[in-house]
């Protein structure tokens, strides 16, 4: 698989096609990206202001579809086009019901799996 990686703090990131997927795990799914984003909380590990555990792939949010499920998960299904999101929204505050959940800052302590 082709992607972008961080072997090194501080220094650039590579190109390479010799990325590999382990299967979904328990809780998990596999999803295929059609878009990511870099942050600047990717671009702070990348330069070493955030913890990060080495080599990184940079790009935790982004969008696609639903390819696997691990064991235990019942959906979304397969097929399904989905966000991938570094907080996911509380779904309960006025923003998210209104349909902005992009706009939450009502951080929920515990989400179920």
């Amino acid at each position: 698989m082709r992607g972008v990686i961080l072997r090194e703090t501080g220094k650039p990131v590579e190109v390479t096609g010799e990325l590999s997927l382990r299967r979904p795990g328990p809780g998990e799914v596999r999803v295929r990206l059609r878009a990511a984003g870099v942050c600047h909380s990717d671009l702070s590990m990348c330069e070493g202001r955030l913890p990060a555990r080495l080599p990184l792939v940079p790009g935790h949010e982004g969008a696609g579809e639903v390819v696997e499920l691990g064991p235990g998960v019942s959906g979304p299904p397969v097929g399904t086009h989905v966000i991938l999101s570094w907080i996911p929204p509380c779904g309960s505050c006025a923003l998210c019901l209104g349909g902005q959940p992009n706009l939450c800052v009502s951080v929920p302590r515990r989400r179920p799996p």
